[in-house]
């Protein structure tokens, strides 16, 4: 157990000074969240109560298990964008609790804009659904849409990641045994009336919901007849005679009840795949944690400060903390869920780069979540760190990074050096660092994690012997990740040979 200790004093100027700062920024931050809760304006809000019909917040909160948190995402998605008239880019998303099962949350806010989809839209609504197949999240959706904003349907139907995408992850999401749940509430028009069709569950508003490819006026102009929205694809048509719904509701508060008692029926228990122990408060204060941060940003501080004040007990054990020490890292808990801290302390070099592409594939390994608190202003620049190859040591971490869902991350780099007057020489950047292998025998003079195939073929026993090891499971090293290097490294050697004899 390694506390972290403090060396802020909350009663300096300078302390004082920053918390003052930090507060009048957060109070704005607060200012212009309240005002985007709000949702469409107030003529639009007043037209949507009118109906009969719950404000969108007012359905998410009746969702939820009373006094539980609403964790929001995307809360910002299109501010200031399409003239600042599309809060939460008309869309509410985040993670609640529902009869005590953790469920993403998506509804459509119908004040804006009629809930249309514009492209952040879309893209905030892609982004609930990644979530929630990554956590193995239920989905709740409260449907009140009337489909895509035509003025911008070019920026919101074509692409791989556009509208067509809600329903390949819905199928996706139905693949892999992930509950979806669809509410009704009021429009569900062309397109989005797939995803009540494609849910486990749907339930649909008495007068108010209808779902349709197209609607009366589109019937109209098509074919001639005329028929009401009701008669087209109203509640009663829906769950008496198409039986695309299956439940009906009387009103937004009865639909949210079905919507309760459906998730307290699907028999769902996540299992967190990590060890979980008693949560403690952190040794100091999380408020002051506004007093941390310099208020002019080209001031340094210590990241630590930041971490002794949100991890459990202050408790963090460094890795490597004497190496690399422009980022801090190590294993922490948070809520007494463990997890892996990458943090900025000042601008990023080389050693800083390896440092954290290796702590990061420890992580991997171990199916710990990574938690990063990023301060930085970039890499240092300059000859002498391009020749020092900070580039490739930042797409090692970058590639760690990107891969660390997979439980063991592998990579392998080949580079070709071709020098003046001497034959192509080949490395490779290996996935274990053969000096700390015992069994490697005198092949570990060739040391670290970067052999040429001189090295390579030199050493051909040893690297055998890695191989034959790592496939019968010795100990050591991670086997398989030993077994590849070995493997990799004589197909190297092996290589370069034929080619050699070829051109000689």
């Amino acid at each position: 157990m390694t506390i972290l200790k403090s060396q802020l004093n909350p009663r300096s100027a300078d302390f004082q000074a920053n918390a003052a700062a930090m507060a009048t920024v957060v109070a704005d931050l607060h200012e212009k969240v309240e005002k985007i809760a709000l949702g469409g304006p107030e003529a639009a809000r007043q037209k949507h109560l009118a109906r009969g019909k719950l404000l969108p917040r007012e359905r998410v909160n009746g969702l939820l298990d009373p006094g539980t948190p609403f964790l929001e995402i995307g809360q910002f998605a299109a501010y200031g964008m399409y003239g600042g008239d599309v809060p939460a880019a008309s869309v509410i998303a985040g993670i609640g609790r529902v009869n005590g099962v953790e469920c993403m949350v998506v509804a459509n806010d119908a004040t804006v804009k009629g809930g249309t989809y514009y492209p952040l839209t879309v893209k905030k609504h892609l982004r609930a659904q990644e979530i929630a197949l990554e956590n193995r999240l239920p989905c709740v959706y409260l449907v009140d849409s009337g489909g895509a904003f035509l003025p911008m349907q070019d920026e919101v139907f074509p692409d791989k990641e556009h509208f067509g995408r809600i329903f390949f992850n819905q199928a996706n999401l139905s693949a892999a045994g992930i509950p979806q749940i669809a509410a009704v509430m009021g429009s569900c028009t062309a397109g989005g009336a797939y995803v009540p069709a494609m849910c486990d569950e749907s339930i649909i508003v008495k007068n108010q919901g209808t779902i349709f490819l197209g609607g009366p006026p589109l019937v109209k102009a098509a074919t001639g007849e005329v028929v009401s929205a009701e008669d087209l694809g109203g509640a009663d048509v829906h769950t008496r005679i198409s039986g695309v719904v299956d439940h009906l509701a009387e009103n937004d508060a009865h639909a949210l009840a079905i919507a309760r008692r459906i998730v307290k029926d699907l028999n769902w228990k996540k299992q967190p795949p990590v060890t979980l122990t008693m949560p403690t408060e952190p040794a100091y204060a999380s408020e002051e944690l506004y007093g941390v941060i310099p208020t002019d940003a080209k001031k340094p501080f210590d990241v630590r400060e930041i971490i002794a004040r949100i991890v459990d007990g202050s408790d963090f054990d460094e890795f490597k903390a004497r190496y690399g020490t422009t980022l801090v890292c190590g294993f922490a808990r948070i809520y007494g869920y463990p997890v892996g801290i990458v943090a900025n302390n000042g601008i990023l070099f080389s050693e800083s780069a390896l440092k954290g592409a290796h702590f990061i594939e420890l992580c991997a390994q171990r199916g710990i979540p990574l938690v990063f608190l990023q301060n930085i202003t970039g890499f240092m620049v300059g000859r002498k760190y391009e020749n020092g190859g900070i580039r490739r040591q930042d797409g090692d971490g970058s590639r760690h990074r990107e891969s660390s869902k997979i439980h063991r991350c592998h990579r392998r780099l080949v580079r070709r050096r071709q020098l003046r007057h001497v034959r192509p020489r080949l490395f490779a950047t290996l996935p274990v660092d053969v000096a700390e292998c015992p069994h490697f025998g005198d092949g570990r003079r060739t040391g670290g994690r970067r052999i040429g195939h001189r090295q390579a073929r030199r050493h051909r026993s040893g690297w055998q012997d890695l191989e034959r090891r790592g496939r019968s499971g010795l100990q050591g090293p991670d086997p398989r990740t030993v077994r590849d290097a070995g493997a990799s490294v004589l197909r190297l050697g092996a290589a370069v040979g034929r080619r050699h004899h070829r051109s000689g």
